[in-house]
């Protein structure tokens, strides 16, 4: 479809949030004793910033991907649109855009 944005993902925003969760990683790792516990937590974390990471990379296009948006609604308000602009919508010349006879 090519209503979509050309570049929908902001890269820098991405690339800051990824960096902020290996700096937390890193330090949270530092920060511990060597025990099985911050293993679990760290591939937890880890986790869950990939699957962040993949949501904002999968629904930056709507359109594809295993979130899917219908374009259909879309599609009809566009063309709902066209026709208005080639049809005046059934309105007279002399109707404002309060309705029939309405004044600005």
């Amino acid at each position: 479809m090519s209503l979509a944005l050309l570049s929908p993902i902001s890269y820098p925003l991405l690339y800051t949030v990824i960096g902020w969760a290996v700096v937390l990683f890193c330090g949270y790792r530092l920060m511990s004793k060597n025990n099985p516990m911050p293993y679990v937590a760290l591939l937890f974390g880890a986790l869950a910033v990939a699957t962040g990471v993949y949501l904002i990379l999968d629904l930056s296009s709507p359109y594809s991907g295993l979130f899917r948006a219908s374009p259909a609604p879309l599609e009809q308000v566009l063309n709902y649109g066209d026709a208005c602009i080639f049809s005046n919508c059934g309105m007279s010349p002399t109707d404002g855009p309060s309705g029939p006879g309405g004044k600005y």
